[in-house]
């Protein structure tokens, strides 16, 4: 885990971070909600806002950045500075193995990102996507309460 420029991290009750999990707020905000998952390897970097609803699994790998580098000439891309904007999951989403959520995204509640796919459109609530950029292939429909 990595804090610096008055950067805000809270980790809600009972969300496990497993090891190897990448933490860094840079400025930012960081929250993930209660009853959540950051699988080993993820990298989580806020340095405008990430904000993750409750009971949320981000598997192995997976990728949150709410920012891009500035790139140009002069100066250079690496003296430039970085566009930010944030980023926000639902609640009961699932982000598969090696996803990528970029900059100004927000995936709804009750959504399901297959493994390997880029998010870079917001997502609605109760869908299954996949691809690169990722894609809507399916509805989800909840069960009918039993009776």
């Amino acid at each position: 885990m990595r804090l610096r420029g008055g950067g805000r991290l809270v980790i809600g009750a009972g969300t496990q971070i497993d090891r190897d999990a990448q933490l860094q707020v840079l400025a930012g905000r960081l929250e993930i909600g209660p009853g959540g998952h950051v699988g080993p390897g993820a990298i989580l970097v806020a340095r405008h806002s990430i904000v993750i609803g409750r009971d949320v699994l981000i598997a192995e790998y997976v990728t949150l950045r709410d920012q891009d580098h500035r790139f140009g000439f002069d100066p250079p891309t690496a003296r430039n500075g970085f566009v930010t904007a944030p980023i926000r999951l639902g609640d009961n989403v699932w982000l598969g193995a090696k996803v990528t959520v970029l900059k100004g995204v927000t995936i709804g509640n009750n959504v399901i990102v297959g493994a390997n796919s880029v998010v870079s459109r917001d997502l609605p609530d109760n869908v299954v996507a996949v691809g690169a950029p990722a894609r809507v292939i399916r509805r989800l429909v909840a069960p009918e309460p039993r009776r």
